[in-house]
């Protein structure tokens, strides 16, 4: 599904909107329920997201710090969890297989910083509750929109990548080199 990151989101704060309101309709403190609740959440979505991906996507997860990668590499469809952190990805020297690869970058707040060669077309799909986008020249902010870029060599690239963001608080620079 093209849009699973908004959907997510859209889901979050219905369920969140639908607890609050049952709370005050019944003279319940949710409150107090909701850390503890949203720390289980979380744990078993951790423990059982590698089971929900596409066959051949690598997973990568942290909860706190960067992942910085750059130099030779082999580029393939991947998920990365990063909960409060950076992701930085220098992708100019990676070898590309042709078609579309798929890169979903997930967390909490953190700031996404990726470089890819100029032949390779991006299509960027930014789900956040608040983001700040900043590609080639121009910068595009939102509060809870989705923002949805694509390059202009998207179409005819050999060289493709689907960058799909679901973040709650994110800044992501998409540069070409």
């Amino acid at each position: 599904m093209r849009n699973r990151g908004q959907v997510t989101l859209g889901a979050v704060l219905v369920i969140i909107g639908l607890g609050i309101l049952l709370g005050n309709i019944l003279g319940i403190n949710l409150w107090r329920l909701f850390w503890p609740l949203l720390f289980i959440g979380l744990g078993a979505w951790i423990i059982l997201r590698p089971s929900m991906v596409e066959e051949g996507t690598t997973i990568t997860q942290r909860l706190l710090g960067e992942i910085n990668r750059d130099g030779e590499m082999r580029v393939g469809d991947e998920e990365i969890l990063v909960l409060i952190g950076d992701t930085n990805l220098d992708l100019r020297e990676a070898t590309w297989p042709e078609g579309e690869t798929r890169l979903r970058i997930m967390g909490f707040v953190g700031d996404i910083n990726i470089r890819v060669p100029e032949d390779v077309g991006v299509d960027l799909s930014s789900n956040a509750f608040v983001s700040d986008v900043r590609w080639q020249e121009r910068s595009e902010d939102s509060i809870l929109l989705p923002l949805q870029l694509q390059s202009e060599n998207y179409e005819m690239a050999r060289k493709r990548l689907r960058l799909d963001v679901l973040y709650f608080v994110c800044d992501v620079k998409v540069r070409w080199e």
